[in-house]
C-alpha cells in the first residue's frame, strides 16, 4: 500500500477532525486492488 494522506487534528474545535483529543491519521491505498486503510496514532 502507498501512503496517500496525513490528517492532523486542527486547533479549531468546530472544524477539526476528531481523533479523540489529539494525534494524526494516516491514509494508505492500493491502486492495484482498490483497498484502503486508515491508521490513527496518538
Amino acid at each position: 500500500m502507498a501512503f496517500t494522506a496525513q490528517l492532523e487534528e486542527g486547533h479549531d474545535y468546530a472544524t477539526a477532525a476528531n481523533f479523540g483529543g489529539g494525534g494524526l491519521g494516516y491514509v494508505f491505498s492500493c491502486q492495484h486492488c482498490g483497498e484502503a486503510a486508515f491508521l490513527w496514532q496518538r
